[in-house]
């Protein structure tokens, strides 16, 4: 299904709202380098009007704001919804249901709201509540789950927003939890002298052409998780890495149902699983059987290869240069991607994927979800943008004696002049 179906893309409109969104993100990025406090409070804020609405957002915050000890989440609704049981209440049709485990959850009128605004951290669900200088004055602590505002903002919110609410003691020790698991990552598969990168183009389905061999580190993303057939030809994933915050972290039935097949694999196979750090509470609150093989990896603004002493990678918009390439590059010095197909120059979405690595059936769970991740996206620029850095990325790993080539064919420069036929170069 195509995005068109959720709304033309007014490109005028999206330049329009991210010269807004520039100010609102500029000093959230000042307040999160300078600020340091954990949030044990959030106020939702203007108030919500209806109860279908109400619900909505009832069930992202149950997703996106675990209950935890010394967290409370007071929502801001109209007079007619003060007294609803939330528990009650029945998520939208496109999104899991997460509201039995909503027990932090105060629902209070505007009156009230307007004693919460020290708060430590104010969710705004309508986005001309900037024009209300109790918020304007108060940006720093500002976040938008408007899913209408712009981009990936509201999405990123139910992927990032719960780390927040940690202090630096906390957050230390999901850090040393990670490395720990790094550490035993490194030490399992050091014997191994090749990796393999598989990503979900629709070369992806030639996988059965090559024999990776039994020292070959195998680097999973995203929606492989789903092909058992492939899986269990490769006798199981060393790693699978996710990142994306629609995708892989929203309460939609798509990104829901792919978690379910990320335990699935963890289980049968013993997989390590790699995510932005950030995500990585979120993730032991929800599936806390995951914390002894999840590594979250923070982001740094330079290139490097993941280490224990060097713990992070530069960030990037792309599974394959945020952290296949990565991990892939930590553990062998030749590194093989399959399935990174890139785009056909007449794409008008993200680019082709195997529909045996796609959830197409739950494709518009995500789309209703969060309408404007899709609406206000520059694919052709996002593209550009990614062979560039990829070419980048591998020059990096060039330099530090690391080969890497495309098993498969690509239209990206990067893979299309490294192309060879087998991992046996």
């Amino acid at each position: 299904m195509s995005e068109v179906a959720y709304g033309k893309r007014d490109l005028s409109a999206i330049k329009r709202k991210f010269r807004t969104y520039l100010l609102y993100a500029g000093t959230r990025i000042v307040a999160d380098q300078f600020i340091d406090r954990s949030v044990n409070s959030i106020l939702v804020y203007p108030a919500i009007g209806d109860k279908n609405t109400l619900a909505d957002y009832l069930n992202r915050l149950a997703w996106g704001f675990p209950s935890k000890e010394n967290l409370s989440i007071f929502v801001t609704v109209s007079e007619n919804l003060k007294d609803i049981d939330p528990q009650l209440l029945s998520a939208t049709p496109n999104q899991r249901s997460y509201l039995n485990s909503l027990t932090n959850v105060v629902l209070i009128d505007e009156n009230e709201a307007r004693k919460k605004f020290d708060s430590g951290l104010i969710l705004v669900t309508r986005t001309e509540a900037f024009h209300d200088p109790a918020i304007f004055l108060r940006l720093h602590k500002t976040m938008i789950i408007d899913p209408y505002y712009f981009s990936f903002e509201e999405a990123n919110i139910w992927k990032d927003g719960y780390y927040k609410t940690f202090d630096k003691k906390e957050i230390e020790q999901f850090r040393s939890i990670s490395k720990q698991n790094l550490s035993s990552l490194l030490k399992q598969n050091k014997h191994k002298d090749k990796a393999c990168c598989f990503a979900t183009g629709p070369s992806f389905d030639r996988y059965r052409e090559f024999d990776y061999g039994n020292n070959c580190f195998k680097v999973i993303c995203n929606s492989t998780v789903k092909n058992d057939t492939f899986l269990e030809y490769v006798n199981g994933p060393d790693i699978l890495v996710f990142a994306d915050p629609v995708f892989h972290f929203s309460p939609c039935e798509y990104s829901s149902q792919f978690r379910d097949h990320v335990l699935d694999v963890v289980r049968k196979y013993g997989c390590y699983v790699m995510v932005p750090d950030m995500a990585m509470p979120l993730l032991i609150a929800h599936y806390p059987e995951l914390k002894s093989k999840l590594i979250g990896m923070p982001s740094g603004r330079s290139l490097n290869i993941p280490s224990i002493d060097k713990f992070h990678v530069k960030k990037s918009s792309n599974i394959l240069t945020f952290l296949m390439l990565p991990i892939a590059s930590a553990v062998a010095k030749k590194v093989f991607i399959i399935g990174a197909d890139g785009r056909e120059p007449n794409e008008k979405y993200f680019w082709k994927h195997s529909s045996s690595v796609q959830y197409d059936e739950l494709m518009k769970t995500a789309f209703e979800t969060h309408p404007s991740f899709f609406r206000d996206r520059d694919y052709k620029d996002y593209y550009e943008t990614h062979c560039k850095y990829l070419e980048k990325l591998i020059s990096y790993g060039e330099s530090m004696g690391i080969q890497y080539y495309s098993l498969t064919s690509s239209y990206v420069p990067a893979l299309k002049k490294r192309q060879i036929e087998n991992c046996e170069e």
